[in-house]
């Protein structure tokens, strides 16, 4: 499905939205999913911006294609080596392998992973540290 078009301000905007709402959430699964996506548009928005892109429409088709693939889009902006590996985990149902884009199926749908809570809770601190990165990556601009 084709991301609807969205500019770099927005994405900014909303990474920094969801990062601060993030910060508020009491609820483990929902408090990942912000942070996920915080990720996404962060890294979106620095895409955007080393491309000197204005409009998430005017990125290559393979950029566009990144979609929910948070290690493909750090390693297309460079960080790819400054954070603790994102591991896949796997679903009660079935053994399913949920890899890093689709973490956001796992929180948005509640879906419990045979890990235990302590390697989810170090994915939540490389998802934060990750933010830390982009904000010191645009700082640095």
């Amino acid at each position: 499905m084709k991301m609807l078009d969205v500019s770099a301000q927005e994405l900014r905007s909303s990474r920094n939205r969801q990062e601060a709402a993030a910060r508020d959430v009491s609820d483990s699964s929902t408090r990942r999913l912000l942070l996920f996506y915080a990720v996404e548009c962060g890294g979106k928005y620095q895409l955007l911006v080393n491309e000197n892109k204005f409009l998430f429409s005017k990125l290559s088709e393979e950029d566009k294609g990144l979609g929910h693939d948070l290690l493909k889009l750090l390693k297309r902006i460079g960080i790819e080596q400054k954070f603790d590996e994102l591991q896949d985990l796997h679903s009660g149902h079935q053994e399913q392998t949920i890899d890093v884009a689709r973490y956001h199926e796992m929180w948005r749908y509640g879906i419990r992973c045979k890990e235990s809570e302590t390697v989810e809770r170090s994915i939540e601190e490389s998802l934060k540290k990750i933010l830390y990165l982009l904000h010191e990556n645009e700082t640095r601009k």
